[in-house]
């Protein structure tokens, strides 16, 4: 999948897109086909180096799209369902894996 990804930080310049392996959920976890990202504060200050997370890094806190895997236990989604999330990075990607506790 596609993915951008920030290898170090600065300015909107650091930003890469590029192939980044797919998620698969874990237990307790759903992967969700975003078809939309936030661009917030959060995800500037990590980009400039004022919120270090580690790098390299998928940045992108908030998202939206439809649930594509569901992990061992997950209860109350199903495949193709829409949802929004709240995630701690890896909202600039096709896909993310996130705990279902993070998404409505």
């Amino acid at each position: 999948m596609r993915a951008v990804v920030l290898e170090e930080t600065g300015g909107p310049e650091v930003l890469k897109l590029k192939e980044w392996p797919d998620p698969e959920p874990q237990a307790g976890e759903l992967v969700v086909d975003l078809d939309f990202s936030g661009v917030n504060f959060m995800d500037t200050g990590t980009r400039a180096g004022f919120l270090p997370l580690g790098l390299p890094l998928v940045p992108g806190v908030e998202g939206a799209g439809r649930v594509s895997a569901l992990g061992e236990g997950v209860d109350g989604f199903a495949i193709g369902d829409r949802v929004a999330l709240l995630s701690d990075s890896g909202g600039y990607a096709e896909k993310i894996a996130i705990a279902a506790d993070r998404v409505v």
